[in-house]
């Protein structure tokens, strides 16, 4: 670790582990919104108390013992300082004094460094390892189409046996959602290396299966090994604020897309995340991409011959395909961002990814019954569920856009009240991002 690094995460043993040190909108307080009379020198920025000036030590009044909150990259260091003089004749006498701490901060310049060095070195890194976990579930559709079908078959045949060789994957995928709590606990070279181990033993085991049985066992296994990898997400937010998150869970997500149809899908998910960390919102692109999704996948759905007629391998239709794919991914990794977000505290936040996991996996379980062969090559009905749940979720953004605001605005009421009441520390509660 360089010099660099260590004062990133010295300074802030965890970056973004949404300690009570933020600002109404949710940001780290800087050096200059705390002090603004720090002198204007090309040295490195420095913390100042949150009231008074850079002047000399003010004297308490009354013995009232005085305390000072400092403010350093989410932690808030509480300073209480008492000293006692013996007197002369007079007997003991007790004095408290404020001193104006200053304590050295990286500059902004060192800050980004570090974190450029987090994204080449761990971003880009898990983000190669989630291609290759999404390539290991999603090569059984491709090894389908080769003629797995005539060789798993079973005598006499059942037509059941693949959709239960995806079903298996995602039951367990979902019942082991809990183990993206556990990069908290194991140490991540470890816990990451004994992940992508089981991916790489069990997906080469799938290759000597001699019937469905065998496969549907083995995609069970599979699921337990890939469920621990979906709480990276949760393992960035250690080393990310807030409004930097969005933009690396999208490095990570959009891993999937990379398979050569969907590279429209993987740029601009990258765009619209870094838009909404810019913008320090989520709502607004989230419902716009969600609505963009709906509208592709009903055009899709009102593609067949009962509606608008059009051809199997219509332009239409393959076009129709862009904003479908394009605002699914964007629903995914804003979803994820904005979970994380409004999380206080590490356990919070790994409790609530699981559970949106848990809920959000669901969706790929259902669909592995939406599209049966016979209702090709249309796919009606899996195409227009697509399209109304996609609409919902826009419903559900508005929904919850609302319910945040509302919220913020009674927790600032809450810290009218309290400051009118002279009552001096930490926010009451962090401000939700919407």
């Amino acid at each position: 670790m360089n010099q660099d690094e260590a004062k990133r995460m010295g300074a802030a043993p965890s970056r973004d582990m949404h300690h009570d040190g933020r600002d109404e909108g949710g940001e780290w307080r800087s050096s200059s919104s705390v002090s603004s009379s720090a002198p204007a020198t090309g040295k490195p920025k420095r913390l100042t108390p949150d009231t008074g000036s850079d002047g000399e030590d003010d004297e308490g009044a009354g013995g009232d013992e005085q305390s000072e909150w400092y403010e350093l990259r989410g932690v808030r260091v509480k300073h209480e300082e008492e000293e006692e003089e013996e007197g002369g004749a007079g007997g003991p006498r007790r004095r408290s004094r404020r001193r104006r701490q200053r304590r050295e901060l990286y500059t902004a310049e060192e800050e980004q460094a570090v974190v450029r060095k987090f994204d080449r070195r761990l971003v880009v890194f898990v983000a190669g390892l989630y291609m290759l976990s999404f390539l290991d579930r999603s090569n059984i559709g491709n090894a389908r189409v080769a003629g797995m079908d005539d060789d798993l078959q079973s005598v006499p045949r059942r037509d059941g046996w693949y959709e239960w060789s995806l079903a298996a994957f995602y039951i367990t995928y979902i019942a082991f959602e809990w183990m993206s709590l556990v990069w908290r606990v194991v140490p991540a070279h470890i816990y990451v290396a004994g992940l992508v181990l089981s991916w790489g033993v069990i997906a080469s085991l799938q290759a000597v299966t001699v019937n469905y049985p065998m496969l549907v066992v083995l995609r069970a296994l599979l699921g337990i090994g890939e469920a621990g990898f979906t709480g990276v997400p949760f393992y960035l937010s250690f080393f990310f604020k807030r409004h930097e998150l969005a933009f690396r869970t999208a490095i990570f997500i959009s891993g999937n897309p990379l398979r050569p149809p969907y590279l429209a899908s993987f740029l601009l998910v990258l765009a619209t995340a870094h838009a909404s960390d810019a913008a320090r919102a989520r709502a607004p692109f989230l419902a716009a991409h969600a609505l963009l999704s709906a509208l592709g996948y009903a055009v899709l759905a009102l593609s067949s011959p009962s509606f608008l007629s059009l051809p199997p391998a219509s332009i239409v239709r393959y076009l129709a395909v862009y904003p479908a794919a394009i605002g699914f991914f964007n629903v995914v990794v804003l979803t994820v961002a904005w979970s994380i977000n409004n999380q206080r505290g590490t356990a919070r936040q790994g409790a609530g990814f699981a559970l949106m996991q848990v809920v959000g996996q669901c969706g790929p379980l259902v669909g592995t019954r939406l599209y049966p062969d016979a209702d090709g090559p249309y796919y009606t009905r899996g195409m227009a569920v697509c399209a109304v749940a996609m609409g919902v979720v826009a419903v559900l953004v508005g929904v919850l856009r609302w319910w945040l605001g509302r919220m913020n605005r009674r927790w600032e009421r809450e810290e009218r009240r309290v400051g009118k009441a002279g009552r001096r520390g930490r926010r009451l509660l962090v401000w939700r991002w919407w």
